[in-house]
This record gives C-alpha cells, sequence and structure tokens, in this order.
C-alpha cells in the first residue's frame, strides 16, 4: 500500500496536475500482521489535545499534533526536472517516541546536488496567545542532522530558525523560543523591509537541511509530538476572518465595496473589545485600532470604528461594513481588536478595478477596446480555475487587456498512435466482455451531471489493456478539475506502471491523495480493477482482477466535488471496457461478480459504458441515472483552450513539440518525449495540425525551451533543434500557408547572468535558424531589475545577430515574469513595478511585436515556490498590483509607437510614447526617488499613475512637478516639444560627519557643521522657496527654516547648520530638507553620520 499525500503542483510548462511521489511503503494484505493494522487504526482515530479556552494561562504547554496521521502534514520541496526524486513522507510505527503510537517518516533524496532541502507543510491553525516556545521530537538516521522550523506570522510574514539534532539513532525533543522572534530570521523579499514577529503565530514547515557532508545521499528523519507553550486569554480564543464575501474580492467602479467581518468567541467566558477596521491602497498606511475614535478618511486611507463589542462563549459576531473608495488598485485591509493595551489584528485585501476607460468605446460588451488586438497577452490565462472563479477569471482577462493566451498542445492527445488522429471517429477492439474502446484515438467525455458526484462513497470499475508507458499519467476515468478539486479517478502511474486511486477532499486544501496498488499494468494483457472509498469505514480498497492489494485505513473525509466533466480515457495508451461508476463502495463480493462478468448489481450505478453499440459507442446503459449523459468524443485539451479563448475576443499562440515514445527518436528513453521527433512523424503532425485547426490557431511556437535539459535530453544541442524547426517550418506552411511560425521558446537571454543561452542562440542564429522561422521568441526572465539586468541590451543583440544572420526578425516575449514567493522573490509592489519598467524597455526599441506574463493568478498554494507565484492575481483570483499594472500598460501602450526618450539626468528615465490618441512620457527612476520638473507648457495636466488612477493637476508657468520613484507615472497629452530636468533639491559637496560629546560633556556643545543645499527654480520666472528642514533624535538643527528667493531659471544655495544633541548615540540620523514651489513641495531625505567623540582625556 502507497498512500501518497501532496500539494497538487502545477507544471509550469504543460498545466497538468501531479503530485509529488512518496515513499511506496509497499504492504500486501497477505503479509499485514493483525495488530499492526490495529495500530494503524487506533493512531488515525486518536484525538489531539485541542487547545481549551481557559482563562487567563500562563507558559500552558499543550499538544499541537501527535504526528501519528498526514492529516495536515505534506511533502514539499524544490523540484528538479519536476521531481523530488525518491523523497517521501509516510506514517512509521518504528520505534516511536515514549507515549507514541507512531510518527511520520520523511525520506529525504539529496542525491541531486541542487536539491539544498526537503520538507513537510503543516495547515495546522495559529497558536493562541502569545507563543513562548514550540517543540517537537525528533530522530534521524544520519550525523551532522539540522532542521528549520518555519513560522508565519499575523501579518503574513514568515521567520525561520535552524535547529541541530545533538546525535543520530536517538530520539531528541528540538525547542525553539520564540516570545518577540529575536532568534528567529525573516524571509525577505527584494524590496521588503525586515520586521518584528506579529503574534499569533503558526507553524508552516519543518525543513530538512542537506547535510554539509555528501556522503548521505538519502536522509531518514521522524517527527513526533509537536507542542507549544504559549500565555493566553480569553481575548487570545477569538477567531476573526474579513472578507468581500465574492469571487476574487474584486469590485468594479460604480460599485462601494463592502467587506464582512466575522468573529467567533471559541473561549468560556464573554470576551469584550473594541474594533475597528482599516483600509488603504497597498502602498499606503494601515492604522490601528488605538488611534483617533471617529470615522476618518483620506484619499488614500480610510478607517472604521465599529465600537465597543461584547461577544459571549460560543457566539458569532457578524457585521457588514462598508469601504467606499475612489482609488483604483489593491486596498489592504486591517482588522483590529484592542482589549486594554493588547491588540490583534486580522489581514485582508480587495481590488477596486475599473471596467471602463474614458473616452474609448468598445465595439463589443465582452471586451474592452484596449484588449481587443493588444500586443499583451498572459500565459495560463483559460482554463485551469476553479469552479467558482471561472466567471471572475474571463472578467479580469478582459479588464487586464489580455489579447493573446499561450497554451501547449499535447502531440499524445492529438496523435495517439501513427495514421490515428483526435478527430478521428472512437474505434473499438474486441474485449473481455464484448467490444472495448481502443482509447487511444482520443478520450471521450460525458458532460457533468450532479448524480456523478460522490462525496461521501465511490466505485470504480473497468478492464483495462495497456500497450506501455507514454511518459504520461494514464487516467482510466476522472471526475476532476484543476489543482486539488478532484472528486475522484483512477489512472497509472507515469513511471511504474501502478494502478492509483486519487481524491481530493472538503477540508484539505491543497492535498491530493493518491493511493496505490503496487503492481504494475505494463504487460499489454487485459485485467480487471476497482477502486473504492468510503468516509463511513474509513477505508480506500484497491482490487485487481478481484484480488484485494491495498486496504488503507483512511480517513479523509467528504470527497471534494466538482462540476468537471466526467473523462475517461486521457492520455491512455490501451483498450477499456465495462467502465462503471458507483455512489456506493462495492464490497469484495460484488467486485468478484465484475471480474466473473456477472450482471453488475444495479444499487448506486450511475454510469455503465459497456462499448456494445457501433451505433452508440459512449453509450450509458445505467438505466437507473438516466440524466447522465452519453459519452461525447473530446477534443484535446489545447484545443479546448485555443475554442475558449477564441469566445472571449483572444488569440492563442499554440506550442508544438514532445512527441509521444512512437514519435520520439529515443522510444525507449525515460523522458522520450524530451528527445529529438522522428522526422517522418513530425513533419506530419505538424501539417495535419496546422491544416486540421487554422481556423482557430494561427500561430505555432516550435518548442519550449530546447536550450534547457528540462525540455531537450540527452542533451540542449542547437543543431539538433534546427533540423527539427526545418521541418516543421515547412511543415506549418504546407498545412497553413498563412501561419505564423515561431522559435525558439528560449530560456532567457537573462542579462550578463544567462551566458549559456546567448551562447545557444548565437550558434542557433548562425546555422541560419532564422530563416526558417516568422518571429523569434524568448523568454527574458531575470533575477534583478530590467534595467540592472540590461533587457535592452539583450533585445537589441537578438535583433543585430538575426540580421546578421541574413533574416532580421521581429521579438516575442512569450513568457516573462518576477514571482513573489518568500523568501526569494519579489514584493507585490516590486512585481508591479518591474512588470510595467520591462514593458516600457521593450516596447520603446520597436523590436517586441507581443509581450506575455507568464500567469494570470499563482498557480498553486506555496508561497515559498517561485512557479506557484508568478500570477498578476492570488491563487483565489484577488489581483495583485501587477495586474493592475499591466492593464495600465495595455490602456497606454496597446497602439503606441516609440517617440523618443527625454534627457532628464540624475537616473531618471523618461521614455515617450505617441498613440493615435495622444503622446505621453512614463517616468521613474529605477533604484532611488528624485524630483523632476517636466516642461508641458501649460497650465493643467493629465497625470496616470500606474496603477490608472488619473488626475489634472497643475503646472504653473507650464512646468509640472513630479517625484520620480520606482513606479512608472505617466504624463499625457504632450507637445512634441516637451522637456524635463532633475536636480530641483540636492545637496552640494561632502556631507559632514557630526561628533557626539556625550552626556557627561557639561560644558561643551559638539560643534556645528553646514550641510550645503542647492534649490534650482525649473520655472521661467522668479520664485520664492520657503525651506524647512526635519531631522531624527540625535541632530539639532540650528536654523530649520529659511526662505530663499530664486531668479527664473536659477540655482540658490544655502547652509543648513546642523551638529549632534548632546549625548547622541552613534549611528546614521535621517534629515529631511523640503523646498516648497509653486508646484509642489519638493523634497530630499539623506542620513547624516554621528560618531563618538571618544573618551575624555
Amino acid at each position: 500500500m502507497t498512500a501518497r499525500f501532496a500539494r497538487p503542483a502545477v507544471s509550469k510548462k504543460d498545466n497538468r496536475v501531479s503530485a509529488y511521489n512518496l515513499l511506496p511503503e509497499v504492504m500486501p494484505m497477505t503479509s499485514l500482521r493483525p495488530f499492526m493494522l490495529i495500530l494503524l487504526a487506533l493512531a488515525a482515530l486518536w484525538p489531539t489535545r485541542e487547545p481549551r479556552g481557559d482563562l487567563d494561562a500562563a507558559g500552558q504547554e499543550r499538544q499541537l499534533d501527535a504526528l501519528v496521521t498526514l492529516d495536515r502534514w505534506a511533502l514539499s520541496g524544490p523540484p528538479i526536472a519536476d521531481s523530488l526524486g525518491r523523497s517521501a513522507l509516510a506514517v512509521s510505527v518504528k520505534d516511536p517516541p515514549n507515549g507514541q503510537s507512531a510518527s511520520i517518516e520523511l525520506t529525504a533524496d539529496f542525491a541531486q546536488p541542487d536539491r539544498r532541502w526537503v520538507s513537510v507543510d503543516y495547515e495546522g491553525p495559529p497558536i493562541p496567545g502569545r507563543c513562548r516556545e514550540i517543540s517537537m521530537m525528533a530522530w534521524t538516521d544520519s550525523p551532522g542532522v539540522r532542521l528549520e522550523m518555519v513560522l508565519e506570522d499575523s501579518a503574513g510574514g514568515w521567520f525561520t530558525r535552524e535547529l541541530s539534532l545533538p546525535s543520530a539513532a536517538a530520539w531528541h525533543r528540538l525547542r525553539a523560543e520564540v516570545g518577540s522572534g529575536r532568534d528567529w530570521r525573516p524571509w525577505l523579499r527584494r524590496g521588503e523591509a525586515a520586521r518584528p514577529i506579529e503574534q499569533p503565530v503558526a507553524l508552516r514547515r519543518v525543513r530538512l537541511l542537506r547535510p554539509e557532508s555528501n556522503a548521505h545521499a538519502t536522509v531518514v528523519c521522524r517527527l513526533a509530538d509537536l507542542r507549544a507553550q504559549s500565555d493566553q486569554s480569553g481575548f487570545d480564543m477569538l477567531e476573526a476572518q474579513v472578507s468581500s464575501g465574492r469571487a476574487g474580492n474584486v469590485f468594479v467602479s460604480g460599485e462601494t465595496p463592502s467587506l464582512q467581518v466575522r468573529m467567533v468567541n471559541r473561549a468560556d467566558r464573554p470576551v469584550r473589545i473594541a474594533l475597528r477596521l482599516t483600509y488603504a491602497a497597498f502602498d499606503a498606511e494601515v492604522g490601528s485600532a488605538q488611534g483617533p475614535p471617529p470615522i476618518t478618511m483620506t484619499r488614500r486611507a480610510a478607517r472604521v470604528d465599529l465600537g465597543s463589542v461584547a461577544v459571549a462563549p460560543g457566539e458569532t459576531y457578524t457585521r457588514r461594513v462598508r469601504c467606499p473608495t475612489s482609488i483604483y488598485g489593491v486596498h489592504r485591509v486591517v482588522l483590529s481588536a484592542a482589549d486594554g493595551a493588547r491588540e490583534r489584528r486580522w489581514h485582508g485585501s480587495f481590488a477596486y478595478v475599473r471596467a471602463s476607460e474614458p473616452g474609448r468605446r468598445s465595439a463589443s460588451r465582452r471586451r474592452p477596446p484596449w484588449s481587443a488586438g493588444s500586443r499583451f497577452g498572459i500565459c495560463g490565462n483559460i482554463g485551469g480555475f476553479r469552479d467558482d472563479l471561472e466567471a471572475v477569471a474571463k472578467r479580469l482577462n478582459g479588464i487586464a487587456g489580455a489579447g493573446w493566451s499561450r497554451v501547449g498542445l499535447a502531440w499524445q492527445q492529438v496523435n495517439g498512435a501513427p495514421r490515428v488522429w483526435a478527430w478521428d471517429p472512437p474505434a473499438l477492439a474486441e474485449g473481455p466482455v464484448g467490444a472495448a474502446l481502443r482509447s487511444a484515438r482520443t478520450p471521450l467525455r460525458a458532460p457533468h451531471d450532479a448524480s456523478q458526484s460522490c462525496p461521501d462513497e465511490v466505485t470504480l470499475a473497468f478492464w483495462a489493456r495497456i500497450s506501455g508507458p507514454n511518459g504520461l499519467d494514464q487516467v482510466a476515468v476522472r471526475k476532476w478539475g484543476p489543482g486539488d478539486r478532484r472528486n475522484y479517478g483512477a489512472y497509472f502511474d507515469r513511471e511504474t506502471g501502478a494502478f492509483t486511486f486519487s481524491a481530493g477532499y472538503e477540508n484539505r486544501r491543497g492535498v491530493i491523495a493518491n493511493i496505490s496498488a503496487g503492481v504494475s499494468a505494463y504487460d499489454g494483457q487485459w485485467h480487471h480493477y476497482a477502486a473504492t472509498y468510503s468516509r463511513h469505514i474509513r477505508s480506500v480498497c484497491l482490487y485487481v482482477d478481484g484480488t484485494l492489494l491495498t486496504a488503507a485505513n483512511h480517513d479523509g473525509g467528504r470527497l471534494r466535488t466538482t462540476t468537471a466533466d466526467l473523462m475517461l480515457a486521457q492520455d491512455f495508451a490501451g483498450d477499456l471496457d465495462e467502465v462503471m461508476v458507483y455512489r456506493r463502495a462495492l464490497g469484495p463480493a460484488d467486485i468478484a461478480a465484475l471480474v466473473r462478468k456477472a450482471d453488475p448489481p444495479r444499487d448506486g450505478l450511475v454510469a455503465w459504458y459497456a462499448f456494445n453499440d457501433p451505433a452508440r459507442i459512449g453509450r450509458n446503459t445505467a438505466g437507473n441515472a438516466p440524466s447522465v449523459t452519453d459519452l461525447v468524443r473530446d477534443e484535446p485539451d489545447g484545443v479546448k483552450l485555443a475554442r475558449e479563448a477564441a469566445s472571449e475576443g483572444m488569440a492563442t499562440l499554440a506550442i508544438l513539440g514532445f512527441p509521444p515514445a512512437w514519435a520520439s527518436s529515443q522510444p525507449d528513453a525515460a523522458r522520450f518525449w524530451l528527445h529529438e521527433p522522428e522526422d517522418n512523424a513530425w513533419t506530419g503532425y505538424v501539417q495535419q495540425v496546422t491544416r486540421q485547426y487554422k481556423d482557430l490557431i494561427a500561430h505555432w511556437e516550435i518548442w519550449n525551451e530546447p536550450n534547457t535539459d528540462a525540455f531537450w535530453q540527452p542533451r540542449p544541442d542547437p543543431e539538433r533543434y534546427l533540423r527539427t524547426l526545418k521541418s516543421a517550418y515547412g511543415a506549418a506552411k504546407r498545412g497553413n500557408p498563412r501561419c505564423t511560425v515561431l522559435m525558439p521558446g528560449l530560456r532567457g537571454p537573462s542579462g550578463k547572468r544567462s551566458p549559456e543561452a546567448r551562447a545557444y542562440l548565437d550558434r542557433l542564429l548562425g546555422l541560419g535558424a532564422a530563416r526558417y522561422c516568422d518571429a523569434i521568441s524568448v523568454h527574458p526572465y531575470r533575477d534583478g531589475s530590467p534595467e540592472e539586468t540590461d533587457l535592452v541590451g539583450d533585445l537589441k543583440w537578438i535583433a543585430q545577430r538575426s540580421a546578421v544572420s541574413g533574416a532580421r526578425r521581429p521579438l516575442w516575449l512569450t513568457e516573462m515574469g518576477w514571482p513573489t514567493h518568500t523568501p526569494d522573490g519579489v514584493t507585490p509592489r516590486t512585481q508591479a513595478a518591474y512588470l510595467a519598467r520591462a514593458y516600457l524597455l521593450a516596447a520603446s526599441t520597436g523590436l517586441v511585436e507581443r509581450m506575455f506574463w507568464y500567469r494570470l493568478h499563482d498557480s498553486g498554494p506555496d508561497r515559498t515556490y517561485a512557479d506557484d507565484n508568478y500570477g498578476l492575481c492570488e491563487e483565489d483570483m484577488t489581483p495583485k498590483p501587477a495586474f493592475f499594472a499591466h492593464r495600465t500598460m495595455a490602456v497606454l501602450l496597446g497602439d503606441a509607437r516609440p517617440d523618443g526618450e527625454l534627457s532628464v539626468g540624475g537616473g531618471v528615465r523618461a521614455l515617450c510614447f505617441r498613440s493615435p490618441q495622444e503622446r505621453f512620457a512614463a517616468i521613474w527612476h529605477p533604484s532611488g526617488r528624485t524630483w523632476v520638473a517636466v516642461h508641458v507648457g501649460k497650465q493643467r495636466v493629465t497625470m496616470t499613475d500606474l496603477m490608472g488612477n488619473s488626475a489634472s493637476v497643475a503646472s504653473p508657468h507650464g512646468v509640472l512637478l513630479l517625484e520620480a520613484d520606482d513606479m512608472p507615472k505617466f504624463v499625457r497629452g504632450l507637445s512634441a516639444t516637451v522637456k524635463a530636468q532633475s536636480g530641483l533639491i540636492a545637496t552640494v559637496g561632502p556631507l559632514p560627519a557630526l561628533t557626539s560629546q556625550g552626556p557627561d560633556a557639561v560644558s561643551r556643545q559638539s560643534p556645528p557643521s553646514d550641510v550645503r543645499v542647492r534649490i534650482r527654480n525649473p520655472y521661467p520666472a522668479p520664485v520664492a522657496a520657503a525651506v524647512t528642514a526635519t531631522c531624527g533624535r540625535g541632530v539639532e538643527i540650528m536654523s530649520p527654516a529659511t526662505k530663499l528667493s530664486i531668479a527664473a531659471s536659477g540655482v540658490a544655495e544655502f547652509r543648513l547648520r546642523v551638529r549632534a544633541a548632546r549625548g547622541a548615540e552613534p549611528g546614521q540620523v535621517p534629515l529631511t530638507i523640503s523646498a516648497r514651489l509653486p508646484g509642489g513641495t519638493v523634497t530630499m531625505h539623506i542620513e547624516l553620520t554621528v560618531r563618538s567623540a571618544g573618551p575624555r582625556s
């Protein structure tokens, strides 16, 4: 028996759902001892101690989880080639610590040198109160093992602490003090500032780190008895949630946002609190519950005092709170509860989006005008969404300005065998009971019907004959949607061929259970397979030819139902017969009767596909379930996605490549689909596909990232890829002479840190590859900003290199993005800034035709895994700031062309563009903040921020003042003579170092020093500038305010006298200098150094 639990991993390249392979702990029924079964059953039923809602308890220790089941635990780690190798997670009854019946056993495969850690993720609730200490029992088979505990605090920050096991082959209790978090290291994203831990905290992960010595390729670690000490009162037993109650937490212009506050008192006494809700634009400060009492509102933030609230024991308090706003973008929400001096916070967010754009009319109600014919596309923006998110995903696609979708077309689904095509009618073969479905031709589906849903019990039974592996999990029958939205299914493992039952659960988000019979089906013979699940008796049973091979004590609860269609023969290399689905768990006698080919029992039978009617091959013969429809031919996934994109007004770029075994040049290789295809099969496939779907798909990309060994085996080879490209180009043009062919979907280039990508493309273009494509496609992912990694330089180099090779081609950026994962990603703000700047810089070259962001929404729940966090929206479809940045780019850049760059100086970028409607400039500073004067030549001008908020701004004397920072701002309606300048306020010369005399220097003050400041008048008329200065603690300003008269377009300097305050601590002290000009106040922030004078002589 193999019980596999994993967070679903959506592959970055093919949208396939997979689960990490866990430890195959094979226990045939014939070898299981009775006492082992009893122990496992007791372990699954043994209750864990839950926190009580006592009166105040100081330092109370309680067990959080006994770790005798995997109910709240899942395997995790950095996949290499989409795999964790032989890493595994299982329940173990081997030598548990005292007082425990079992433990969980983590096997970490470190054979790959790049794998730095493997972990178990915990889905338990926060620890009530102020956690003092967290501890657990640990055992390992290897010396020198180090573990990391990872906490999440109430504000969503992650913190880690390393612990060492004193010795191997013995149980030890590992303890980690929490408290203020002094010894915990924050996991910070790029652009994120460190902050203290905000209690309460929750354990999220235990990481097993790679041993410092490479002697141990595999490390086994067992964990048990998770405990915590915390100080708590009834106040700490409050559970609260603040949410919009709608999909994606999206409100559209014209609506008034409102949030539902829900609070439950789990204590055994009443709790009275002061409650306040604060919401603010994502880049504004969020207040607390302990502030001025009345309702207050500014343009970018608002606080709503909900008053004093009493919640009785077990009572639920609910309230709907209106949150009016006129600011487009993401709004952060904080619900604050105060009990005297103590305060707790719960966090949320909502998005306020503009569905229309002033002055632009849409020809279609379904698509905004800036998305029609857009140069912008999004990968993963069609399909793959939860049922409740489908509608909002479609709407957000249009609002974001997505004019394109990029999808993969699986060769196996289109052309599963020689001369067999997806558009051929289903075929029959001789089966064990009359005719059977020859499923290599095409999968079949029965449209969703409520009677197919099986939440409590299910039986799947069928005959199958499988010819062998095809590189994919071969699904016999399934009813599941994307991710963990699985009701039930049965498949044969891609590697082992083992018959496997798969399901997801209502109460275990992000977890898939895959339970295997442990016997391979790859023998080319007919066998009968059956799988049953019952939540009532907590059991999963798997039968092969009537023999019970697996009986797992399994308490998953209710299965997660879905509106997905019922599918048969997905990616299936074989034949199927007598497929049956029951809404109950059949017993061994009923299964044996099916094997004997007796008439099946009718009680609970909802689907029975016998394939014995040539006129209606997919007829459902389950007479007591008439509402379940017959099977119909299913189209390849990529084609279905393209049709859905077309229905939403989007064009499709489809990827061709990755042969099935019969069409691979290396059919016996472990990963045959990554090898060069056999030429005749490849050219036939490309020609047929481009012809068959020419009215649906006109743009084709040949392969994906062939310069990486993750997508081309045995190693990247430009010569072999060129052969594949040449054959495909000719075949595609024969299939559809008007189609567009792209190559090579290159990973990179990514600045100076990707010499291999440049070398690969240089060789490929040198061989003449540009003559066999209509555009060059690249994936310019990069770790840093687009400026520091020289995105423009990369694009210009590709264009120049293709021109030298004899065929200059336009560029398509068919994947790009910056993930917001913890700790190595970027903050949501930085993601939005990088997106906009990358698109602006790419568009300014005039070389790029199309740009695709990688993913509309985060593809999974793991906040530490990069591939799960590239989205423009969160996993629940709540837009991130990058969504609004994408929309702003689509609105402004959609039909604009580059129109030069303003020379500003000071590191400021000011790119100009011209569209049929206007000329505008995008202005930003890549690495700092500085004030810029834009000479617009009129008294008012329209400005738009990156979130799409526009305002008419005064520009006295025809000069606009704006502060340039990392987020581009847009000045619109400009003339051809516009100019700009920076350096409006600056220091002159070196900054002084101030000397602190110390508190004992009674008779002496620190000597004053001068900070020389220069103010530039950007106006064509004299101005009077009021200058003020403020500083932090430790520095005194001797003349904090002054007035300057500055001539037209002139410069004035003054000296600001400062000195160290008596007894000032050594260090950096902030100093802010502001000058009020007619068009606004320009500000400069600097830091002064304070040093100690040393001991007195």
